[in-house]
């Protein structure tokens, strides 16, 4: 599509000049380099879409039709899931989605704008935005920067040098390192147990370690008829919690949307909130001094509030008095009874952006008022990214891609979905869907159970092949999609047919997300 616009002169040549540069390489991936506009051009006579069309299964003017939609446009909105991160070469995907946005010119202006549709709830609040994560701290900080591992250490009035230098394991790293280098972890609003990849690498590694899981949902022995958290059956201590209605708190999506839950009932008498938990232990390992400036939920928010100050995540403004009163708010959001922003690096509606511009951090702002005050010079980069191949591809043993994902009808590992009658009668067994092309030369018919096999393991599971002529397709509430041919796809809420047996765990050199869309699997009858 990059090709398409450039050739065509689809793209805003102006705004390319005055806002980005073409890079190649950076962070993991070697040396950064800069690009000149011609030889990017030649980079790009490799992807003409008459060259890539046969990879990427579709005609050479699809991609010509859709490369023409996307600059003759007057606005975009791109939009992708977890099919595009949730793999080896992940972030050089959501790269050059960022390239087609920076080179028309369509970004930074209301009703053009990727958004990277992630699902996770509290994923973008909780995780980074608040710091969850090994490497980063509040307010997007990072744990190697000597200042910042300052400034939170003074937020949280605790001794300086308290926050270690040196980032923790991510998370494949830390899960390879549990049982030997790491004897003890706490697990906590997750189910890795069921979500790693090539899970049979790891559940020896929980065994060898002490485990201890906090969840609203305790172990349940494991049968067919019954539904289990796979990870509290691995827990030496279970701490059950409060679940999210029995406590309040603020949430931040994935459009930067920070909104706020009342707690609606009371928990059962004993039952602390997850944060209550944190503080109690804490205070048994005597650091209780350090937590008496907690006490209620909004104490806690209003000082990562001071956390994100000034900041491109500022939520100073966001007090539980302002978020009552808005419904929720989008940072920046620095002004207190004001509204947040609904779009970022443009002076004429990002708040942050005045601030820098009015403190002097911004020199010289151009004459369209857009600065990706992210970089020091204020341009983005359009990156220079070639194909990649996944980590694992068919091959004449394996010679079908698996790739997995949800269903409309369960969330992830299903802890909760698969507990409403209703939802697990619509769809209670996992399942493999095939193209009726590879079906058909497989032997294969719709509801014959197959087995799939990988490198790493195999299930049995009753086939989905698709065909709306087909009577015996009893209807499209039952189709999650129509895989393509050599494609087939497999769930993964069911705790009983566990899809991550089968998967790799090769991860993206940057974001360290596991490559759950790509492996190569074989099928035959069961």
């Amino acid at each position: 599509m990059a090709y398409v616009l450039l050739k065509e002169g689809l793209v805003d040549q102006a705004f390319m000049n005055a806002h980005t540069k073409i890079m190649s390489g950076g962070k993991v991936w070697g040396k950064a380099k800069k690009v000149t506009l011609p030889q990017f051009k030649k980079f790009l006579a490799d992807y003409a879409p008459e060259k890539v069309a046969v990879t990427v299964g579709c005609k050479p003017e699809q991609i010509v039709e859709a490369a023409r939609i996307f600059g003759q446009s007057k606005e975009v909105v791109s939009l992708w899931t977890m099919g595009f991160n949730q793999r080896k070469w992940g972030t050089w995907i959501n790269n050059l989605v960022h390239n087609l946005h920076l080179m028309t010119g369509k970004i930074s202006r209301p009703g053009s704008c990727p958004l990277s549709m992630t699902g996770q709830p509290n994923a973008c609040g909780g995780v980074r935005e608040q710091g969850m994560l090994a490497h980063i701290l509040p307010g997007h900080r990072g744990v190697a920067k000597a200042k910042h591992r300052q400034e939170m250490e003074d937020i949280w009035k605790i001794p300086r040098g308290s926050i270690a230098p040196k980032p923790g394991a991510h998370t494949i790293k830390m899960f390879d390192q549990l049982g030997d280098k790491i004897k003890l972890i706490w697990i906590v609003c997750s189910n890795p147990a069921q979500s790693l990849p090539n899970l049979d690498k790891y559940f020896p590694k929980l065994k060898n370690a002490y485990v201890i899981v906090q969840d609203i949902f305790p172990p349940t022995q494991v049968q067919k008829n019954k539904f289990p958290n796979i990870t509290a059956e691995f827990a030496d201590l279970f701490i059950p919690s409060a679940f999210w209605v029995e406590k309040g708190g603020v949430f931040g999506n994935t459009e930067r949307r920070s909104s706020l839950t009342e707690k609606s009932i009371e928990p059962p008498k004993g039952l602390l909130s997850d944060g209550e938990i944190f503080i109690e232990v804490a205070k048994r390992m005597g650091y209780g001094k350090y937590y008496e400036q907690y006490p209620t939920t909004e104490s806690i928010w209003d000082e990562y509030r001071v956390a994100t100050k000034g900041k491109d995540v500022d939520l100073y403004g966001a007090s539980y008095a302002n978020l009552r009163k808005q419904g929720s708010l989008q940072w920046p959001a620095p002004y207190t009874n004001q509204k947040g922003t609904e779009t970022r690096f443009n002076i004429k509606y990002d708040k942050h952006m005045k601030q820098l511009v009015k403190k002097g951090k911004i020199k010289k702002l151009p004459v369209d008022g857009i600065y990706f005050y992210g970089k020091k010079d204020g341009k983005a980069v359009i990156y220079q990214r070639p194909k990649k191949d996944p980590a694992e591809v068919p091959d004449k043993e394996y010679p079908l891609y698996l790739t997995t994902g949800r269903v409309v009808h369960h969330w992830h590992t299903g802890t909760m979905t698969m507990r409403a009658p209703w939802l697990e009668k619509m769809v209670k067994d996992a399942f493999v869907e095939i193209n009726r092309q590879d079906a058909k030369k497989l032997g294969i018919r719709n509801n014959s159970r197959v087995k799939v096999a990988s490198r790493r393991g195999e299930l049995v599971l009753k086939a989905k092949v698709i065909d709306t002529a087909d009577k015996t397709f009893k209807g499209v509430e039952e189709r999650v999609s129509i895989p393509m041919p050599g494609v087939v796809f497999i769930p993964f809420y069911d705790a009983h047919l566990l899809a991550n047996i089968l998967t790799v765990d090769a991860f993206d050199g940057l974001s360290k997300e596991p490559e759950y869309k790509i492996c190569a699997v074989k099928i035959e009858k069961a």
